[in-house]
């Protein structure tokens, strides 16, 4: 999966690089899920030096699920990244 990121190079900052690859694994999972089958899933990481932020976004074409999400409305973003919480019915 391709990460790209802004500015290049990050600048050097202190993170949990366990608690970033769970939150990472975990947008990949989704975008797999939610997004286009066989499309391609990328990650884009900026850095806002104004506000010291690390933000993360993981993107790939709607797919067919997608239209789940959307029904959520504006929950939906708070919802996925609640702990313990399932956003789909297991397969």
């Amino acid at each position: 999966f391709p990460i790209i990121t802004y500015p290049t190079p990050l600048p050097q900052f202190m993170f949990d690089p366990q608690l970033l690859r769970f939150i990472h694994r975990n947008a990949v999972s989704n975008a797999m899920k939610y997004g286009k089958k066989g499309g391609k899933v990328t990650t884009e990481v900026r850095f806002d030096h104004s506000r010291s932020e690390l933000r993360m976004d993981v993107i790939n074409l709607p797919g067919e699920r997608h239209h789940e999400l959307l029904m959520m409305g504006p929950k939906a973003e708070s919802d996925v990244f609640e702990p313990g919480r399932r956003l789909h019915r297991p397969s």
